[in-house]
């Protein structure tokens, strides 16, 4: 049937990004990645449902996977994004009411005749979490203009327009109210698999250890940890407040690895350490004297 690109993108290791939709239920998912069938359904206007594709090609344009997103009721994708370690964000409009949000996302229904909704993919296509994101009216002007970027602390970044009244703006924004049909909205993320705002991330049985010598550190200090497997893993270094003090892309092999982390610019206080090999993150308590 009818399949559309709307957005492409490289990542860091030179692969092509592809998201579009799709009416087709064959030539589009591979085994093994997050949804495999296409969700047949038919939608207002009487058509065949869309759902939304991602795929994913290695420099020479073979292709590595793809994966349908949505449900029985039209999904568009409209822009794609990828952050230091390789993931993917995807954003466009959904008119389903359900089989959308996933794994503790920040609106779990629909809000109106239609929402933006994003989602964050791994490597290698399967789901992270995903979200709706809209009010109790329309977040789409025919599908069109949906945005997604993400920034070098891997914060990511919505825009497209809305007309809804409530549910978008958050306190002291920069317009709190909708003032016409359609108005534009941008909103701010943190990505929850590194955010350390909850406290619980330090004793979540879903993290692993890391090894920090010495500890307390002054100049650097030596990270070591077990992964499961060869990866790219993104090593990062917040703050008790939440922020971003570093990171960086760290080669990894799987098993035991160990390496050196310079502190020049840090100041003296208690961090958090995490290291996310594609399959894991791994936590551990900082302190720099």
């Amino acid at each position: 049937y009818e399949d559309r690109g709307r957005d492409i993108v490289i990542d860091h290791s030179g692969n092509i990004l592809l998201t579009g939709f799709t009416q087709s239920d064959t030539g589009i998912a591979t085994p093994g990645t997050w949804m495999q069938e296409h969700f047949f359904g038919i939608d207002s206007t009487g058509y065949y449902s869309l759902d939304v594709f991602i795929t994913k090609y290695d420099t020479s344009g073979k292709r590595k996977w793809g994966t349908y997103f949505g449900d029985t009721l039209s999904e568009t994708s409209r822009s794609i994004a990828v952050n230091s370690g390789n993931e993917i964000f995807v954003t466009g409009a959904t008119f389903s009411n359900k089989g959308i949000a996933y794994n503790d996302p920040y609106q779990y229904s629909l809000g109106g005749t239609s929402d933006a909704w994003y989602a964050k993919f791994d490597s290698t296509g399967n789901l992270v979490f995903s979200s709706y994101f809209g009010g109790s009216n329309e977040e789409q002007v025919g599908g069109y203009g949906f945005i997604i970027r993400v920034d070098d602390d891997d914060n990511f970044y919505l825009c497209s327009s809305t007309a809804s009244s409530d549910s978008i703006a958050t306190p002291d924004a920069y317009q709190l109210q909708n003032a016409g049909a359609f108005d534009v909205f941008i909103a701010k993320f943190l990505d929850t698999v590194y955010y350390v705002g909850d406290e619980d991330i330090l004793t979540s049985t879903n993290n692993q250890s890391l090894n920090i010598h010495p500890n307390p550190a002054h100049d650097f200090f030596d990270l070591k940890f077990n992964s499961l497997e060869n990866a790219d893993a993104v090593v990062k270094i917040f703050s008790v407040e939440g922020k971003l003090m570093l990171n960086k892309i760290q080669i990894v092999q799987q098993g035991e690895n160990e390496f050196e982390l310079h502190l020049s610019s840090m100041s003296k206080g208690i961090f958090l350490v995490t290291v996310f090999d594609g399959k894991k993150i791994y936590t551990a308590k900082l302190m720099v004297e």
